[in-house]
């Protein structure tokens, strides 16, 4: 489960990727594009010009062609490092939050037991203490086994199953937090 919101994040940074490869190839094109028409522009000036002007074009055509190419060489190579770093920041941001999840619930299976040994053993408060205890540890398990991804897919199947539901619980939450703000 915890492969799945790293490989999501993973398909979100090489989705990135890709459009930035993208653009790169797109900027190196329309680069070569303006290199074509500056080239073809001073070909029409050499056959209108003179011997001397013609040498001069000419060396201004390669100049621009070489810069072009230039141009359009770092534009690809730049926007495909900042692709790469922008993948391996989402990997590590996958993977940081799966092991936070983690560590989380293995404290709160701590917690559980920890008040399973100091609360009381008997009575109707030991029957309490003891379904505290129960819910903590068990929600501590389900957190550390599942981890983020788990928490996503179980969280879609349940909209998926109660889209209704979801919808008026998410309205209201929505409704408390806009009043928490406006208290604010």
């Amino acid at each position: 489960m915890a492969d799945t919101t790293s490989g999501t994040f993973k398909d979100k940074a090489q989705d990135t990727a890709r459009a930035v490869g993208q653009g790169a190839r797109q900027t190196a094109g329309t680069a070569s594009q303006a290199a074509s028409d500056v080239k073809n522009r001073a070909q029409d000036a050499l056959q209108a010009g003179k011997h001397e002007a013609q040498q001069g074009i000419q060396g201004a055509i390669h100049q621009a062609g070489q810069t072009a190419s230039a141009l359009g060489q770092r534009a690809s190579e730049g926007l495909s490092s900042a692709a790469s770093t922008a993948s391996d920041l989402a990997s590590k941001a996958g993977e940081r939050a799966e092991e936070a999840v983690s560590t989380v619930g293995d404290r709160i299976h701590s917690l559980g037991s920890a008040v399973r040994e100091r609360g009381p053993r008997s009575g109707v408060l030991g029957s309490a203490t003891s379904a505290v205890a129960s819910g903590l540890e068990t929600s501590g398990d389900y957190l550390h086994e599942q981890g983020l991804s788990g928490m996503v897919d179980d969280l879609q199947s349940l909209v998926r199953r109660f889209p209704v539901q979801a919808l008026l619980v998410g309205v209201g939450v929505g409704y408390l937090m806009a009043r928490a703000m406006r208290r604010e």
